[in-house]
């Protein structure tokens, strides 16, 4: 995986971390999407630390913003020149049925 720049959605916690993890390992670059920022350096530091590859990239976006998806774009276009692999891994739950500001069900 070395030289593949690799994109997943929700990988702070859980199978996306886990995924992050394991291709950070193989040496790929890791680029990973965040709503909180906080949480994604702490993230970021972490799996810096476990596995000694630097290339570990955070951009913030909410997924359920198409403002913040689109800022979320414009950055990965501006610091990378290609993509060699999406996981869209991010989901959400909630026993409400609840829409964002764009009027798009929450959970997905």
């Amino acid at each position: 995986m070395k030289n593949k720049i690799v994109l997943i959605t929700g990988a702070t916690s859980g199978i996306g971390k886990e995924t992050a993890l394991g291709l950070a390992k193989l040496g790929a670059t890791i680029v990973f999407t965040t709503r909180d920022s906080l949480k994604g350096e702490k993230t970021r530091n972490e799996l810096i630390a476990a596995t000694n590859n630097e290339n570990i990239d955070m951009l913030q976006c909410d997924l359920a913003s198409f403002e913040s998806i689109k800022n979320c774009c414009k950055e990965f276009k501006s610091k990378y020149d290609r993509l060699h692999v999406l996981i869209n891994n991010a989901g959400v739950w909630d026993f409400k049925r609840r829409t964002s500001k764009d009027g798009i069900e929450n959970i997905f």
